[in-house]
This record gives C-alpha cells, structure tokens and sequence, in this order.
C-alpha cells in the first residue's frame, strides 16, 4: 500500500493524514477585511474553514473558488497572496495546487515552481483512496460544453 505520508497541521502541531494525492478536499481563497492578502482555507489543512492555512481566524462569512480567482486574469500577481498558505498549499492534493499554477512568482510560476516539482520528485507511488461506492453520473447533453460544471454536493 505505500507509506503513511501525514503533514504537519498549522494549527497545533496535529499530525493530519492525505487520503488522496491527486484528488481533494477543495480549497477556497478568503480576504479578510483588513487583510490585503488573499489567503487560503479548506483542503486538508483546514476542512473546517475557520482558520486559514497560514493560521489566520477566518474573519468572514464569504469565500471564494479559485477556479473565479486564482484561474483568472489579475491574480497572477505574487503580492496579492499570502506567502505562507502558498507554501502550506504544497501540502494539498494535486488537483487544488494546480488551480493556483498561473500566480507568477520572482523565480517562475506557481506551476514551475510547485506542479511541476510534485510530478518530477523520486517518491513512492501516489497515495489513491479508493473509488466511491456509487459513482456520480452526467448525461452528455448536460457537460458537454465550455462552462464549469460543478456537481450538486459541492
């Protein structure tokens, strides 16, 4: 099966464990009101969302989909994100550090610097949790489009 892998929570020095490398719990991108840095809650970090990765109390009621911000045109910008969650987001499944791949850093992007890195590292097998029981389904008509399609329970 592969080794345990667990990381260092933010909060407490909890020991948290991956279920899926690829695959995760989703992560939202909050401002608080007198923060100007964007900062990020949710994932493995921090499923309960009321503290950010870096440990900040989250202030506000309103979060946001990276996939509406860090995706898009005008968050590229390093300076607008918080430099600790960027480094905890290192911890998250696959599939949520990639939505924050276009940020442009000194030294490269997010995608350079942080994708790219946890594809090509020397370690063993991904960690895969097993498939759900009953697998959702979508007919053609309904996904077949340009849009985002997000399922009912998200």
């Amino acid at each position: 099966m592969g080794e345990d892998r667990r990381v260092p929570n933010r909060v407490g020095g909890v020991k948290i464990s991956i279920e899926n490398e690829v695959t995760g719990p989703r992560v939202f991108v909050v401002q608080n009101s007198k923060s100007s840095k964007l900062h990020i809650t949710g994932g493995y970090g921090q499923p309960e969302m009321k503290k950010t990765l870096c440990g900040q109390k989250v202030k506000t009621p309103t979060l946001f989909d990276p996939r509406d911000t860090a995706a898009r045109d005008g968050y590229q910008d390093h300076t607008k994100w918080c430099v600790k969650c960027m480094g905890f987001l290192d911890f998250e499944a696959l599939d949520q550090i990639i939505l924050f791949a276009a940020i442009e850093w000194p030294a490269g992007t997010n995608g350079q610097l942080s994708v790219v890195r946890h594809l090509s590292r020397k370690k063993p097998k991904l960690k895969l949790s097993p498939p759900p029981a009953n697998l959702p389904s979508h007919k053609v008509e309904d996904v077949a489009s340009s849009k985002i399609v997000l399922d009912n329970n998200e």
